[in-house]
C-alpha cells in the first residue's frame, strides 16, 4: 500500500470515529460547525470524505465534542492494516 493510501484510510477513519461521537451526543454536523468554528463545508469535508484536518481544527472539534484530540484518533481495529512502507 502507497504512503498516501495509508494517510487517506487514516483520515476516514477518524471521521468515522468523529462521527460517532457526534451520534453519542445527538449532534448534527450543522451543530458540530457552530460549536467548533469549523465552517460547516469544511467539516463535512474532513467526516465525511476523508479530508486531511490541521491540527487546530482537530482540537476545536475535540472541545466542542467535549473529548480529547486521542479520543479522536482511530482505534486499533480501524487503522490501516500495513503502517510500514518500502520506498
Amino acid at each position: 500500500m502507497a504512503p498516501w493510501e495509508l494517510e487517506e484510510q487514516f483520515y476516514q477513519s477518524m471521521g468515522k470515529v468523529i462521527v460517532r461521537h457526534m451520534g453519542k451526543r445527538q449532534m448534527t454536523t450543522y451543530k458540530l460547525s457552530r460549536q467548533s468554528g469549523v465552517s460547516f463545508v469544511q467539516l463535512d469535508r474532513y467526516i465525511r470524505q476523508g479530508r486531511r484536518m490541521p491540527a487546530f481544527a482537530l482540537y476545536r472539534i475535540a472541545n466542542a465534542l467535549g473529548v480529547t484530540v486521542a479520543e479522536l484518533m482511530p482505534d486499533k481495529a480501524e487503522e490501516p492494516e500495513q503502517l510500514s512502507f518500502d520506498l
